[in-house]
């Protein structure tokens, strides 16, 4: 490099750093907006599934957990309440930090934001609202597992399916991963299933929670790409 390839290549680091700074004030406001809809969005829904409640009981909540009360128990007891432990608090945070420290040793330094903004909003979102909507929890067999505070919105569900599209986007389009990423999505599912059958959940807790995870997860990936790239607009220093 020459002195004018070296003051190139101030100039260009200069519009980088700019246009850095300029996509991670975006990020932020973008991240902030979303979580507060979201939140806002959860909280109205748990409101609504309250307001209408006699009505999906009847209709919808309850025939649909009868049904899965007739379910075989010898097979369907242990296979449910294995799949209940991928959501529970403890288990799903330590699986959270083991993911979160994969992504730091591969250096996914995008990836990490993206476990941390969506792991940690979810958290709080789900927490804030079982605070501010009170939902009695069903009273149609005894638990299978003990079970306290609000029944919206459901803490595993959001777990499970949370660990799962973390898990999706740590591993990212790798072949020898793809039966697993999905199979842990199946596993999810399996939690959420597991709540109802447990007793523990109305089908619209688990169905609405899945629902707002869901969302949460796709304004992540549309707000916080997987890679940020910014290249120079003359790169000839490159060469040099």
């Amino acid at each position: 490099m020459d002195s004018r390839d070296i003051a190139n290549y101030g100039v260009q680091m200069k519009a980088v750093n700019t246009k850095l700074y300029s996509f991670n004030a975006v990020h932020r406001h973008s991240l902030l907006v979303g979580w507060s809809f979201h939140l806002a969005l959860l909280i109205l829904l748990g409101i609504c599934q309250e307001a209408m409640s006699s009505i999906l009981d009847a209709n919808f909540n309850t025939p649909l957990m009868w049904q899965f009360h007739g379910l075989n128990e010898s097979i369907f007891t242990p296979l449910f309440m294995a799949a209940n432990k991928f959501g529970k608090g403890n288990i799903a945070a330590l699986i959270m930090l083991v993911l979160l420290a994969v992504s730091l040793f591969t250096k996914q330094k995008q990836i990490t934001y993206r476990l941390l903004s969506f792991g940690v909003g979810l958290s709080l979102m789900v927490g804030i609202t079982k605070q501010l909507v009170i939902s009695a929890r069903p009273q149609l067999w005894p638990y299978l597992e003990n079970a306290n505070g609000s029944s919206f919105p459901s803490s595993h569900a959001a777990a499970s399916i949370g660990l799962a599209f973390i898990f999706y986007w740590l591993v990212g389009n790798k072949p020898q991963f793809r039966i697993l990423k999905y199979g842990i999505f199946f596993v999810a599912f399996l939690t959420g299933c597991a709540r109802i059958y447990i007793g523990v959940h109305r089908p619209s807790d688990v169905l609405l929670t899945w629902l707002i995870a869901t969302s949460w997860a796709f304004w992540i990936t549309r707000y916080y790409p997987r890679e940020l790239q910014i290249e120079p607009n003359n790169s000839t220093y490159l060469q040099q």
